[in-house]
């Protein structure tokens, strides 16, 4: 609160409340709280309608790409917490970016399920560019209801970390054990893992394709159905999947693409994408050709602010 000198606290619960409350006196700058759950929402788009549209087209437009937009605070850290800046201009160049990548791939009617909490860089930055490209978006509310949720959605793409995939596939292992079919599914995963890799190589041998036919009537249907039956693209981040967690589900039917960033590049650097062909265990191609210079918004990332350090102010900048 201190770092952004926000004016306004939007809170969930009022336990939440009773915590900015015992800080507050140590707050100047802000001078109200919103509790959603008490109803305050509602109280602000009342209050919205007396707004002209005048006044709301010129604050966007005293907006300017320079304007800091957020600031994540990274985990990992040690000490005080720190926080990277974004601007408005590394978010939208980010946009542009992983559109340029992923436009090839996406289609006219995606519909996206959101599983990280938007307090996560990465999770800014698709929702921003389903804003952009007219994805469809849900949230998801939390992992104990994600099939369910998935169910209900039937996304055509998302992007996830790995430990989404991970549960997915535990899932899908339990279930097959605690039914007695443990063997049956172990076979499956053992031969989705060998048709991706034999695939990957140019070639797939005669068993390996028979017995992946098989299985794809016996167990891949239940594990897409898992994603809601219509899954065209996965994209993971965060952390390595893992060789045999990728070929799995690559085996199942269902394609990840994995991706690597930081939060102090606005998130996106790397991505792969299905132009180039599937290189597990890599991060893909730069998002933008691999260029990344200051200057022309597409010609890369750069210009983050950096990481707050002990005290306002104290900022580097990442080149």
């Amino acid at each position: 609160m201190s770092d952004s000198d926000a004016k306004l606290l939007v809170v969930e619960t009022p336990g939440m409340r009773g915590l900015y409350e015992s800080i507050a006196p140590a707050l100047l700058a802000c001078h109200e709280v919103l509790t959603i759950d008490d109803g305050d929402l509602e109280q602000l788009l009342r209050r919205g309608e007396s707004v002209a549209e005048v006044t709301l087209d010129n604050r966007i437009e005293s907006i300017s790409t320079d304007d800091l937009a957020t600031i994540v605070y990274t985990s990992g850290t040690t000490g005080r917490p720190k926080g990277c800046s974004l601007t408005h201009g590394n978010l939208r160049i980010n946009v542009w970016q992983t559109l340029d990548a992923l436009r090839p791939m996406l289609q006219a009617d995606e519909v996206g399920l959101q599983f990280l909490p938007l307090a996560h860089s990465l999770a800014k930055v698709i929702t921003l560019v389903g804003v952009e490209w007219g994805v469809k978006g849900a949230f998801a509310t939390d992992l104990a209801h994600l099939p369910e949720e998935m169910a209900m959605v039937r996304p055509t793409m998302v992007v996830a970390v790995p430990r989404i995939f991970e549960k997915v596939f535990n899932s899908a292992q339990q279930k097959a054990h605690s039914a007695g079919h443990s063997a049956i599914f172990d076979k499956a995963s053992g031969v989705a893992i060998e048709w991706s890799r034999e695939h990957g190589l140019g070639g797939i041998h005669p068993i390996t394709g028979a017995e992946h036919a098989l299985f794809d009537r016996l167990v891949y249907t239940k594990v897409r159905a898992v994603f809601g039956g219509r899954l065209r693209l996965a994209f993971s981040g965060g952390g390595p999947l893992g060789e045999r967690m990728t070929h799995f589900f690559n085996g199942v039917g269902v394609k990840v693409f994995e991706g690597y960033g930081l939060t102090e590049t606005s998130p996106t650097l790397t991505v792969n994408r299905a132009s180039a062909g599937q290189r597990w265990q890599t991060g893909g191609r730069h998002d933008n050709q691999g260029r990344q210079r200051r200057g022309d918004p597409r010609q890369g990332p750069t210009g983050v602010p950096g990481l707050l350090a002990q005290r306002r102010g104290d900022r580097g900048e990442l080149r």
